[in-house]
């Protein structure tokens, strides 16, 4: 069995598909996906409603987002989120976090979805099938990696 190649990408930098894009350029099993995503303000009074519906709201903007990573670079993803509010001390701040787990397979296929609807730290284990991981994964859609490369060099240079 071989190692497991990683790379993380934090927070708000993974609504950036160009972050996907070098990991996969740099042969990534799995991203590695941590959070402290806000959700907003919230009322004094955290209904069960509130609760599973802010949890509802970040699972299904997260799964949206990380299905076509997964999929377009044939990768897992792991993310998770901070639970409850972080601002304890501060003024004048709105940091309140919804929590959530979420697993997708290079699939693109969801395959661990946090179960809770409450505002609690969860946590969970999970076992990675390398059979999903696809050599020549969709090669007419793949990007010509010398040529992709090259543009990035550009770039930069």
């Amino acid at each position: 069995m071989r190692d497991i190649r990683f790379g993380i990408t934090i927070c708000y930098d993974n609504l950036f598909p160009e972050l996907a894009l070098v990991h996969s350029l740099n042969n990534v099993d799995l991203i590695l996906a941590p959070h402290a995503a806000r959700c907003g303000a919230w009322p004094q009074e955290l209904t069960p409603e509130f609760r599973a519906a802010k949890i509802k709201e970040r699972r299904d903007h997260w799964e949206m987002t990380q299905r076509t990573r997964a999929y377009d670079h044939n990768v897992y993803v792991l993310l998770n989120n901070a639970v409850g509010p972080s601002t304890e001390g501060l003024t004048d701040v709105v940091a309140n976090h919804a929590g959530t787990v979420m697993a997708v397979d290079p699939d693109g296929e969801v395959f661990l979805r946090t179960s809770v609807t409450d505002f609690v730290d969860e946590i969970v284990t999970v076992e990675l099938d390398k059979s999903k991981r696809k050599v020549n994964h969709a090669p007419t859609r793949n990007r010509r990696l010398d040529t992709v490369v090259r543009l990035l060099e550009e770039r930069l240079l």
